[in-house]
């Protein structure tokens, strides 16, 4: 059987004369409560990158070394 991995990021930041996305910080929350429930992913195999509402290319690299 396949084992499934998850690199979910959200941001919810944006440069200056764009709007934010407050509830993108729920939604990280939401979908991996999803797929531990509904796929039986195991939460180590879940990672999360901008939990704080920002994500970079080095914490997204980094997420999946």
């Amino acid at each position: 059987m396949c084992k499934t991995t998850a690199l979910l990021v959200g941001v919810s930041y944006y440069s200056v004369g764009s709007n934010n996305l407050e509830e993108c910080k729920k939604d990280l929350v939401a979908v991996k409560e999803g797929l531990i429930s509904g796929l039986n992913v195991n939460s180590e195999d879940i990672f999360i990158v901008g939990e704080n509402g920002y994500a970079f290319r080095e914490d997204i690299k980094t997420s999946i070394e």
